[in-house]
C-alpha cells in the first residue's frame, strides 16, 4: 500500500468516525497556514463523494475577534467542524465555542516533521517519512483498516462501559519503577472513551489518534508517589525523569532531572498541584510500539497510562456538562488554568480497582487490560 492510499484511508476514517459525516450535513474545515494543504485534500474528497456544503476556514488569516463571532455563527447554523491541527509553529487559534460536533485531528506538516526527524532524514523526505509513521499510529495502514478501526472504537466504548458499571471508589497504580499511588473517585464518576455524542445523539470521535479511557479523580483523594515514564514536553522545554509525591490530593514534593525549576513554576499555578485526569491505556498499542516522542500531548498521552495535573473534565461526572463551576468544585473536581498530562504507564504497570463495597478487581496487569 503506497502513501497516497494510506492518506486516503486516513481521510475516510476522519469523515466516517470522527464526525460521522452524512449527506445533507454542513462541514467546516478549520485549518491554518500550516495545515491548509490537507484541508484542500479533504475538500476535494468531500465534494467528490458527498452531497453537502463544505467550507475551509484558515484561522491564520483572521483576527481573534472575528473568529469568536464566526464560531458562534457556525454553531448556530449546525456545522460539523474538523480542526486540522499541527503542534509545531501552530497559530494556536482554538475552537472557542464548539459546534454541534467537532473533532480534532493532527496533520503532519513540514515544520513538525523537520523538528522530529530532521537529524535522521533529508529535508525533502521528512514529511513523507512522518506521514508513514503517523498513519501507522492511526491504524489506517492495512487493507482491512475500516473493520479494524471499527473494532478499536467498540473496544474503547466497551472498556469505559465496564468501568462505569464497576462503580469504582479507588484505583491503585503500582510499577517496579517505584510508582505506588492511590486515587479516589466520586460515586458518580463517569469514565469516558474516544467517543462523544452530539445534540442529535450521533456518535463521533473527539480526537485522532486515541487509545485512552479516562476519568477525573476527587481533588483531595490522591495518596502516594508516581514516576513519569516519558519526557514531558511543556511549551518550549522538556522535563525528564519527573516524580511527584501526593498527600491528601496535593503534590507535596517533586523532582526532575531537567527543568525542575520550570516545573515548579507550573505547579505554583492555581490548583496545579492536584490531579484533573487519570487515564488507562494498554502498553501494547501502536503509539507505544513505535516509540516516537511526537512532542504533542494529544498524541504522546495515548502511548500509555497517564495522569494530568490541573483542570478536570466536567463530562467525567454524571450531568457534569449541566453543572456550574461552583457545583463541580463542591463535588470535588479540580478547577485550574492548566491541564498537563504526563505518562506513568509501563510494561509492568498494574492497576487494582476497589468498589464502594470494598470488592477488588484487577484492571490492568503487566500493562494490559484484564477486563
Amino acid at each position: 500500500m503506497d502513501l497516497k492510499e494510506k492518506i486516503n484511508n486516513y481521510i475516510k476514517i476522519i469523515l466516517r468516525y470522527c464526525i460521522n459525516l452524512k449527506s445533507g450535513d454542513l462541514l467546516l474545515l478549520w485549518c491554518n497556514n500550516n495545515t491548509n494543504y490537507f484541508a484542500e485534500e479533504l475538500y476535494k474528497y468531500v465534494v467528490a463523494n458527498f452531497d453537502i456544503d463544505v467550507e475551509i476556514f484558515d484561522s491564520s488569516k483572521n483576527n481573534n475577534e472575528s473568529i469568536d463571532k464566526l464560531q458562534l455563527n457556525w454553531k448556530n447554523l449546525g456545522y460539523k467542524t474538523l480542526w486540522l491541527y499541527s503542534p509545531i509553529f501552530d497559530d494556536n487559534s482554538m475552537l472557542i465555542s464548539p459546534p454541534i460536533n467537532y473533532s480534532i485531528v493532527c496533520v503532519p506538516t513540514s515544520h513538525w516533521a523537520r523538528k522530529l526527524f530532521g537529524d535522521k532524514v533529508i529535508a525533502e523526505d521528512c514529511l513523507d517519512f512522518m506521514w508513514e509513521r503517523y498513519l501507522t499510529i492511526c491504524r489506517v495502514d492495512t487493507q482491512n483498516f475500516i473493520e479494524k478501526y471499527h473494532q478499536h472504537v467498540k473496544n474503547l466504548l466497551h472498556k469505559s462501559n465496564i468501568l462505569n458499571n464497576l462503580r469504582l471508589h479507588y484505583l491503585d497504580f503500582c510499577s517496579t519503577n517505584g510508582t505506588k499511588i492511590r486515587v479516589e473517585l466520586h460515586y458518580d464518576s463517569k469514565w469516558i472513551s474516544c467517543c462523544g455524542v452530539d445534540d442529535n445523539n450521533n456518535y463521533f470521535i473527539k480526537c485522532l489518534p486515541t487509545e485512552e479511557v479516562f476519568v477525573s479523580p476527587l481533588k483531595h483523594g490522591t495518596q502516594g508517589i508516581v514516576y513519569s515514564t516519558q519526557d514531558i514536553v511543556v511549551y518550549d522545554f522538556v522535563v525528564q525523569d519527573c516524580w511527584l509525591r501526593f498527600d491528601k490530593g496535593k503534590v507535596v514534593d517533586f523532582g526532575a532531572k531537567t527543568n525542575k525549576d520550570k516545573l515548579a513554576k507550573l505547579l505554583d499555578i492555581d490548583n496545579a498541584r492536584f490531579l484533573g485526569e487519570v487515564a488507562i491505556v494498554p502498553h501494547n498499542n501502536p503509539i507505544s510500539c513505535l516509540g516516537i516522542l511526537w512532542q504533542d500531548t494529544s498524541i504522546d498521552e495515548n502511548a500509555s497510562c497517564h495522569f494530568a495535573i490541573g483542570q478536570s473534565y466536567r463530562d467525567t461526572i454524571s450531568d457534569g456538562l449541566k453543572m456550574s463551576k461552583e457545583q463541580l468544585i463542591n463535588l470535588g473536581l479540580n478547577q485550574s488554568q492548566i491541564h498537563l498530562d504526563f505518562l506513568i504507564g509501563s510494561a509492568d504497570m498494574c492497576i487494582i480497582g476497589t468498589d464502594f463495597l470494598d470488592n477488588t478487581i484487577e484492571i490492568l496487569n503487566n500493562g494490559e487490560w484484564c477486563l
